[in-house]
């Protein structure tokens, strides 16, 4: 831990909430065990800030972390002033409630950015350090466009430092600092893991989900978002080969045209507490990564790899270029739907050891803890630097 705490504001497109715990959740509990005050603001839109504001989840305190979801939305190009006005209004708020607001060193507070259009939000602010930890192609999302390429460079050419979520970010990152004449080092920290809790799906103490006992095996089951990467089509063509199967989503459904699958067997289940992920993870047969082949897909660096591996689930994936590389060994990757199909029922027919499974993704993904404490040696050094600078 360091020495002194410093401040860091978040600035996400994903909320806070206790249903989809991925990245930027997982390091900003981290960095606030570490004793770092951290504050976190989720920037979803109106509709998702209605829903959430439902669940008491519009703002409050959760494992040492402020958060504040807001209907704001990086994901449109229309002027939104009020929501804009209120995002700032808290942020400048919370950041002149603490200690830092007098410090004799402005700089120890920090900016963290997960989209480029958030950047724009904290111009009061303009005196901290920038952090762009880049998860995603945002280029390639259906809902970018227009001046998204223009935040993209504002945003490498402002930050101090570069984080990247996987090899494929990575390289696409220093391809586009190459591209527009800015030389910064791109640091590459692919997904982590909390061992100690998906683990838990191997404990004969952990049970099987209450609902998830009502839907007979086999359980073809699928954590995470459902959203415009999911391969719906091939979805489709597993349940009608297979009725006998029951295909399981869960996680939150994003947009409009991702309810398509209509097979019985196909199961949207809905988000669930983070908390209980091992409790269904225990009643997969087989776990699944049915992403597309888009220009998206090809960036991505699923964090639900080593996941589902530590709670000692067979995976069959699409053609992901980052889980080929690093679990492919390990992981079925398929590249046509008869093979997707074809791997599952070799899975079905005779599955790893759940013990040696888990044994790579201990031995492959790193904790969440470990990830932050390797980035918070380099926010020490850049921290340093600003104020020999100053």
């Amino acid at each position: 831990m360091m020495a002194q705490s410093i401040e860091i504001i978040c600035l996400s497109h994903l909320a806070w909430e206790p249903t989809l715990f991925q990245r930027p959740q997982q390091l900003m509990k981290e960095l606030a065990a570490r004793g770092h005050r951290v504050g976190y603001w989720g920037c979803v839109g109106r509709e998702r800030a209605r829903e959430l504001s439902t669940r008491n989840l519009s703002r409050g305190e959760d494992q040492g972390v402020h958060f504040d979801n807001h209907p704001f939305s990086a994901f449109t190009f229309r002027p939104q002033p009020i929501r804009k006005w209120s995002v700032t209004r808290s942020i400048v708020q919370w950041a002149a409630s603490g200690e830092y607001s007098t410090a004799p060193y402005p700089r120890r507070r920090l900016l963290w950015i997960y989209h480029p259009a958030l950047l724009a939000l904290v111009p009061a602010l303009e005196s901290a350090l920038v952090v762009y930890d880049v998860m995603d192609r945002f280029l390639s999302f259906r809902a970018s466009k227009g001046q998204l390429a223009k935040w993209e460079s504002a945003v490498y050419r402002r930050a101090d430092i570069i984080f990247a979520g996987g090899r494929s970010l990575t390289a696409a990152a220093r391809q586009d600092l190459e591209k527009l004449g800015i030389s910064k080092p791109v640091h590459c920290f692919p997904s982590g893991i909390d061992i100690e809790h998906f683990s838990r799906a191997l404990s004969s103490d952990t049970p099987v989900a209450e609902d998830l006992q009502q839907i007979p095996s086999p359980r073809i089951g699928y954590i995470g978002a459902v959203d415009e990467r999911i391969n719906f089509d091939l979805l489709s063509q597993m349940a009608h080969a297979h009725p006998e199967w029951n295909i399981i989503l869960l996680g939150p459904v994003i947009g409009e045209d991702t309810r398509r699958s209509v097979a019985k067997n196909i199961h949207f289940i809905g988000g669930r507490p983070y908390a209980s992920l091992p409790t269904y993870l225990k009643g997969f047969d087989v776990c699944i990564l049915p992403f597309r082949s888009t220009e998206l897909v090809q960036y991505v660096s699923p964090t639900k790899t080593p996941e589902y591996l530590a709670a000692g689930c067979p995976v069959v994936s699409t053609y992901i270029p980052d889980v080929a590389a690093d679990y492919g060994d390990v992981v079925a990757v398929a590249k046509t739907p008869d093979e997707f199909i074809a791997q599952i029922e070799n899975f079905l027919r005779s599955k790893p050891a759940p013990e040696q499974l888990a044994a790579v993704a201990c031995s492959r993904a790193a904790t969440w803890s470990a990830i932050a404490e390797q980035m918070e040696a380099i926010l020490v050094n850049s921290l340093q630097d600003s104020r020999e600078d100053i």
